[in-house]
């Protein structure tokens, strides 16, 4: 199995949504790797499947107020074949 590594941006939170975000972390195995009084910065590798149901967790929790950046094999190879 490929993992591929992602980094989220979550903006506008409230100190409700950093506790969650704290809370989802735990859960899902997520390190925050930056945060301050309004955004926090997610990354995390899994699996495809796993970073997509993560997402859109993620998306439905925090509608119009994230930023998905998709790193890994994946990212890299479709990089590669549109550069062509």
């Amino acid at each position: 199995m490929r993992k591929a590594q992602n980094v989220v941006k979550i903006n506008h939170c409230s100190d409700a949504d950093i506790t969650e975000l704290f809370r989802i972390s735990k859960v899902f195995g997520i390190t925050i790797i930056d945060y301050d009084g309004s955004t926090v910065h997610l990354e995390y590798m899994q699996t495809e499947n796993k970073n997509d149901d993560l997402i859109i967790l993620l998306k439905r929790k925090f509608v119009n107020r994230i930023e998905i950046t998709r790193g890994g094999s994946i990212a890299v190879e479709s990089v590669s074949i549109s550069e062509r």
